[in-house]
This record gives C-alpha cells, structure tokens and sequence, in this order.
C-alpha cells in the first residue's frame, strides 16, 4: 500500500521539486535527471520511503539545470563528457549514479 501510495504521489505530482518538508526547495540533495530516468525514479522513491528530503532538477525541461548539472560534473574526475542519470549532489559533493546507502554515507 505504501509503494502505491508513492507512485500516486509522483504520477500527481510529477515530482517536480519535491521535497518531502514544509520547505519548498531542499538543496542538501540535488538529484538532476530526467522523468523518464528508471534509475532516477527508483532513487527519488527509496529517498522518499526512508524521509529524505531532495530536490529534484529535471534537465530535459530546465535548461538552466542542466547547464548547472555539467558545470558542476566538469569540476570533478568523474566526467567524460557524457552525463550519467542520476547525477547527485550532496552538500558539494557529487555523485554518478549513487545507490541510497552512498548517498547516506556521505550525508553523515
């Protein structure tokens, strides 16, 4: 029941800055993706299900977020020149494609 009431949530939402607070924008987590993004979608729900607030920046429909996606993977050793969804940010640090216990080991 949980996991319908969460796809319920995303299909009426269409997960567009979420974040599971009060607080419209939460930037300690960024995650920049598409909507169509299986992996995106599979973090975006296991971050909701353990109440951890994000944001999430779809760069096929937000130019600006793109631009800012690569400007902050070009900073990094992890870039190619190709961007790999989900690109997390976590407090500054940047992530490719983090499963949820990365993204718990660099939030502590």
């Amino acid at each position: 029941m949980k996991n319908l009431v969460i796809i319920c949530f995303f299909i009426i939402t269409g997960c567009a800055g979420f974040s599971g607070s009060s607080n419209p924008v939460h930037d300690d987590i960024i995650i920049y993706g598409t909507a169509r993004c299986g992996l995106c979608t599979d973090l975006k729900n296991s971050l909701v299900e353990e109440q951890i607030d994000f944001h999430f920046k779809d760069v096929s429909e937000d130019a600006e977020a793109n631009k800012e996606m690569f400007k902050k993977l070009e900073k990094t050793d992890k870039f190619d020149g190709y961007a790999y969804y989900p690109v997390v940010d976590v407090k500054g640090i940047i992530l490719v494609r983090p499963d949820l216990q990365k993204i718990k080991d660099v939030m502590k």
